[in-house]
């Protein structure tokens, strides 16, 4: 079974998808549960394909956030992973604003560096990777989704898939004509046989 996972841009309008152009059925991971993900990989040396999506806060330099996306890529080596695919973490609005408690102040951010990387990995070792996840500091939101192999190539192989084209670019605006003009439409040729 296949996941996917979708960035809506409500400004943009535009439904995009992370990992791939495939056809998936979507799973909600509401706080983290990953019981579903789980059970049909549960079994002992069971390995699965996976994509962690995450969300790192936008206080960090571009240097930090390039430095949290290594060790976040070591941390999935520590639970057994093996990496294939990734897309490094750049800074994007927010389609909605998030809280993070920081310390003990709650900030609401509306920006963040998104970022994925694609892995190899018994399914048992989820768990650990996002109570990991959940607990890392520079860590906004993050999501695991089952994926394949062919998905993620499909998406490193698509430019126009990549997190920066995301950001919307402000575009000119065009007036309507006022309406009472007379539009024209020439009728079609007619075929030649």
């Amino acid at each position: 079974m296949e996941y996917r996972l979708e960035l809506v841009l409500p400004e943009a309008g535009r439904r995009d998808t992370l990992c791939g152009l495939m056809d998936t059925q979507e799973l909600e991971l509401e706080g983290g549960d990953l019981s579903e993900l789980m059970a049909a990989d549960a079994d002992e040396g069971v390995v699965g394909v996976y994509e962690l999506g995450f969300h790192f806060l936008p206080t960090l330099s571009e240097e930090a956030a390039a430095s949290e996306f290594e060790s976040l890529k070591a941390l999935i080596g520590e639970v057994g992973g093996s990496i294939f695919g990734e897309r490094a973490p750049s800074l994007m609005p927010l389609a909605y604003a998030m809280d993070k408690k920081i310390e003990t102040v709650r900030q609401t951010f509306d920006s963040a560096y998104f970022g994925w990387v694609a892995f190899e990995a018994p399914g048992a070792s989820l768990a650990a990777l996002s109570e990991r996840m959940s607990a890392h500091p520079s860590v906004l939101r993050h999501l695991v989704v089952k994926t394949s192999r062919e998905a993620v190539a499909a998406t490193l192989a698509d430019p126009t898939l990549d997190a920066a084209p995301l950001v919307v670019e402000p575009t000119e605006t065009v007036e309507a004509a006022p309406e009472d003009a007379t539009v024209e439409v020439a009728a079609p040729e007619a075929e030649v046989a």
